[in-house]
């Protein structure tokens, strides 16, 4: 019988893995382990749902007894209503090239067994490990996109903070800080959100080791995420300092540095734990339910529910990527460089500071007036679009980080107000680096806010029938503000004539 149990078990765990396995096209290939090991942790695009998936899986081990207590007073009702979810959400995930909503669909299939086997216990007992599987969803890019850049900035901010007050002259203006003629920009790989996830599910673990409960237990999660950007401000300072007279990105090339954060940081989490761990453990097994357990393992059921998500796995075929060669669907990222007296050139664009954003779906322009036309003094329109990215669906062309010119700017205030000559509301934002300021009009085309937006991204809706209907398009535009005292208004003037002479070709957008 044990033997018979085990071959049982060895199948099940087979066709699982074939249900779930996300695909090769998901599976990142990196040339060494250090590449591995960047990627999972400290890349700001990275995943380490693998890491996840065994965290998981061994704490639901841990709990295995209650999975097989089979009480009664549970409804099947409900525990065919679980299973349901997590055949739609495989299925979901299948049909839109969704891998990482597949822990979605292993969360529901977890709550169904663990009310199968326990009903509201199971689901008590089980809701740590399910907790754990949300790490390995993706932030919703539009949403990323506002945190990455707000953690930059915030990360900058308190470097500068750290080293101005330890005697170090640090300049600071956005993400970028300057010491003397050496220049660093904070990118998103050290914004510290990587750090921060990657803590809390260290401490998360260690709260699981420790038999931490309640307010203790509650104390050490919420210890991590202020630990890590600590720690991080820390690890940029280290590289601020330590770097050689040349312009450097503060994050690239530092992965020892990174593996140090967080080994300073699971070791002060394990401290802290360990001081609050109370005496007697409050481990979740016992002789007494192991005993029974083993007498009681919901084979059938189980074995029933594995074989359905395998099939359907096997059977459900990817939508079609959306088509986009209709007017209203197109891609084309087009800005004329001769275009209502207007005359421009392209100027090159800062990959690190954009970071996320999509690549080749973005243009900068540098625009001047034709001479005939030139009244207001050598007015100058800086011009920066991004479109959406149809190798990167679920991306998102809109961020804040848009609505400033470059790496060393940074919002001093900020207006929304409705421009009549496009007939639409934009934001009016005053930004500022350490000897310039600017006027800028920004605004987006076609996107739904962002929430609505992130929540389509979360939920992969770029296939088949709930396929975006029209392209995102993310407006910028700058003029300086000189020092005489009309300048604001002079600036104004300007962004005002080149959104009328190029009219015609926003509302085209």
């Amino acid at each position: 019988m044990p033997i018979r149990r085990h071959f049982i078990s060895a199948i099940l765990l087979l066709l699982l893995g074939l249900a779930y396995w996300p695909g090769s096209s998901a599976v990142a290939s990196h040339s060494s382990i250090l590449d591995r090991i960047e990627y999972w942790f400290f890349d700001s695009q990275g995943s380490s749902a693998g890491l996840v998936a065994a965290v998981a899986a061994w704490m639901v081990w841990r709990r295995r007894t209650v999975l097989y207590l089979e009480k009664d007073g549970h409804s099947p009702i409900i525990t065919a209503a679980l299973f349901s979810l997590a055949l739609g959400a495989l299925i979901w995930a299948r049909l839109n090239e969704a891998p990482d909503l597949l822990f979605v669909s292993l969360a529901f299939l977890l709550a169904a067994v663990a009310f199968h086997g326990s009903g509201l216990e199971g689901i008590r007992a089980m809701t740590l490990p399910m907790v754990v599987l949300v790490f390995a969803l993706p932030l919703p890019s539009p949403l990323s996109n506002e945190i990455l850049w707000t953690l930059q900035n915030w990360s900058a901010a308190w470097t500068a903070d750290l080293l101005n007050l330890a005697g170090v002259g640090i300049g600071q203006s956005g993400a970028h800080l300057t010491r003397g003629d050496v220049h660093f920009l904070v990118i998103e790989g050290c914004s510290g959100l990587r750090s921060i996830l990657t803590l809390t599910l260290v401490s998360l673990v260690i709260r699981e080791l420790l038999g931490l409960r309640g307010l203790r237990g509650a104390l050490v999660i919420l210890l991590a995420p202020p630990l890590a950007m600590a720690l991080n401000i820390v690890r940029i300072a280290a590289i601020v300092l330590g770097s050689p007279p040349a312009e450097q990105h503060a994050g690239d090339t530092h992965l020892g540095q990174g593996i140090l954060v967080l080994a300073i940081g699971t070791v002060a989490l394990f401290v802290v734990g360990h001081f609050l761990a109370a005496r007697e453990s409050e481990g979740v097994r016992t002789t007494d339910s192991i005993e029974r357990d083993r007498k009681g393992f919901p084979t059938k059921p189980l074995a029933l529910m594995v074989v359905l998500l395998s099939l359907a796995s096997f059977v459900t075929r990817p939508w079609p990527p959306p088509d986009r060669s209709g007017p209203k669907r197109t891609t084309r990222l087009d800005l004329p460089f001769h275009h209502g007296g207007w005359a421009g050139r392209a100027l090159e664009l800062d990959y690190p500071f954009l970071g996320l954003l999509p690549r080749g779906r973005i243009i900068r322009r540098f625009y001047q007036p034709n001479e005939r036309r030139d009244k207001i003094g050598a007015p100058t329109v800086e011009v920066l679009i991004a479109t959406d990215s149809d190798s990167l669906p679920r991306g998102s062309p809109v961020s804040s980080k848009l609505m400033v010119p470059g790496r060393d700017w940074q919002i001093d205030r900020s207006t929304v107000r409705t421009n009549w000559i496009l007939g639409r509301e934009i934001r009016i934002l005053h930004v500022s680096s350490t000897d310039r300021r600017a006027l800028v009009y920004a605004w987006s085309v076609h996107d739904e806010g962002l929430w609505w937006d992130s929540l389509r991204s979360l939920l992969a809706l770029e296939r088949g029938p709930f396929a975006r209907s029209r392209t995102r398009y993310m407006i910028e535009l700058a003029a300086e503000i000189g020092d005489e005292s009309e300048a604001e208004v002079h600036a104004r003037q300007i962004l005002d004539r080149f959104v009328y002479d190029f009219n015609d070709v926003f509302r085209a957008f």
